[in-house]
């Protein structure tokens, strides 16, 4: 299943344009690292200080996986304001 699923990424277009969703996700993490490395100072302080502090120290790595999975998520059947989707 798992190897349906990351084949499915490189084949489904997540853009009009042709850009598959894995192509879309790369680029959205590699937008994230260019962020986390100008803006890490600013962010991180912006970032309400009454957050459990494993929140705080965890926020890069949700940010990430949000990323990598937004696109898959309505894809496979979750509509992107959260709601349950049922396909047919």
């Amino acid at each position: 299943m798992r190897e349906k699923i990351q084949s499915l990424l490189k084949e489904l277009w997540a853009k009009d344009d042709g850009t598959t969703i894995r192509e879309h996700t790369d680029k959205l993490l590699e937008n994230l690292q260019k962020l986390r490395d100008y803006y890490r100072k600013e962010i991180e302080e912006l970032i309400p200080k009454g957050l459990p502090t494993e929140l705080r120290e965890k926020f890069w790595k949700i940010l990430e996986l949000a990323c990598e999975y937004h696109e898959r998520m309505s894809t496979f059947g979750i509509h992107r304001m959260g709601w349950l989707m049922v396909r047919t």
